[in-house]
């Protein structure tokens, strides 16, 4: 082959290496987004339904398409619709109907993604959505059948009592979710953890009982919106999602037992009883990490607590007293603010500053803020648990088989109900 040649096929591959580059390069663009329908912005109320109309289009081929309705964390509220394109160009229509009483009137957003097989483009359409007006579904009422065996009853809206479902647990604790629709139970030495849709009265998901023995497996449950902290010995703390996805598993060194959670500012804060000696102890992690930031130990018995935005608000016990105080977890130390001379054996928060304590004797009144005032505002004996309900302005407090229910803040007695056996344990369900 003379140098001629050689010349012109040189040539010739870099003119088809230079096309085939500009090919890639084109290939590496994403397709094109054309919404028609709705306009940005646009405002849609519960079960009205969104037709939602694009136009998609690529020099090549769009391959997919999918299209959903997401929130301001980009979680998804509605299912996601797949399209199989393989064309150039494609108008697509697709429905999607607002029927998630779990949403809460807000900015939502249209989801939208194409891709050609190399590459993908996404585009959010903001819409305005006005949810649901929130309702009672019922109270549930988590009563005892004997040491291996419990019922749940159904206080619904005209103050009917009737007999949700049975279940066979050694009842240790339970919560309720009406965002999930889900009702969480947990037996203690022998019974699974279940987590039971309430729309079914199935259950949807699992934890083992993995006891060996007759010692208690599970130990302690605390829940938010979104998030499951379920304790379990020996000495570790399990993270899972409302759905059943497990997040992450907190470790103890010590062989303890979880007796208190509390999950804030991405920080899970734990209270552990050491299984000799009895001595307890608060240890402090950052979510979704195994690393253990303080611990030290302690006198006190959580009863309950809560983040007030600046620190940990402790109700405790300690021998035959109990302490209202304020922890810095920055700093892991106490600020008293109030002794009480009598055991607390629950609390619940109305709202931001208010906060009901049951003691052995009386209901008291916490006032978080610049007075942080004390006061007692009912003499009863006996009181196991204790709900608010908002839309009614009601206070629910059970005493053994009974559950009486006052008006709040007046606290007048409105109605009285038999359960039949002793109440564990009560939730309020709404329908969203």
């Amino acid at each position: 082959m003379n140098k001629k040649a050689i010349f012109y096929l040189l040539i010739l591959f870099f003119t088809i290496g230079i096309f085939q580059s500009c090919d890639k390069d084109y290939g590496d663009a994403p397709p094109e987004i054309n919404i028609l329908w709705p306009n940005a912005h646009k405002s849609f109320t519960f079960e009205d339904t969104i037709k939602v109309q694009v136009e998609v289009k690529d020099k090549y081929v769009v391959k997919t398409v999918s299209i959903a309705l997401v929130d301001q964390n980009r979680v998804l509220v509605l299912p996601k619709q797949s399209f199989e394109i393989d064309r150039k160009e494609k108008y697509i229509e697709a429905k999607m109907l607002l029927n998630n009483v779990n949403m809460h009137s807000d900015t939502y957003y249209i989801h939208l993604e194409a891709t050609n097989g190399v590459a993908k483009v996404t585009k959010l359409l903001p819409i305005k959505y006005s949810a649901k007006d929130m309702q009672i579904m019922g109270l549930l009422a988590i009563t005892k059948v004997d040491n291996n065996n419990v019922e749940i009853k159904l206080l619904d809206t005209v103050s009917e009592i009737s007999s949700f479902t049975n279940f066979n647990v050694d009842y240790l604790t339970s919560s309720l979710s009406s965002k999930y629709s889900k009702l969480i139970i947990s037996g203690e030495k022998h019974a699974d953890f279940h987590a039971i849709d309430l729309n079914t009265k199935e259950t949807e998901w699992t934890i083992l009982n993995l006891s060996n023995g007759d010692m208690p497996y599970f130990t302690n449950l605390h829940t938010n919106e979104n998030r499951i902290f379920v304790g379990i010995r020996p000495s570790k703390l399990l993270e899972y999602t409302w759905d059943g996805s497990k997040m992450h598993s907190y470790n103890i060194v010590r062989d303890c037992n979880v007796n208190k959670t509390l999950n804030f500012q991405n920080r899970i804060l734990i209270q552990t009883t050491d299984i000799l000696g009895g001595g307890k102890r608060l240890l402090q992690f950052y979510q979704a990490s195994s690393e253990l930031v303080t611990q030290h130990t302690t006198n006190i018995v959580v009863v309950d607590w809560f983040w007030d935005g600046e620190r940990v608000l402790v109700f405790s016990t300690n021998g035959n007293y109990s302490s209202i105080q304020k922890y810095n977890y920055t700093n892991s130390q106490f600020t008293s603010i109030h002794n009480i001379n009598n055991l607390i054996k629950r609390v619940i928060q109305i709202n931001n500053t208010d906060f009901i304590i049951a003691t052995e004797n009386q209901i008291m009144l916490y006032k978080n803020g610049i007075n942080q005032s004390l006061n007692s505002i009912l003499d009863i004996d006996a009181v196991e648990k204790m709900l608010y309900e908002p839309i009614s302005e009601s206070l629910f407090l059970s005493q053994n088989n009974k559950l009486l229910q006052y008006s709040y803040p007046e606290l007048m007695l409105k109605n009285e109900f038999d359960f039949g056996n002793e109440i564990l344990d009560i939730h309020l369900w709404y329908n969203r």
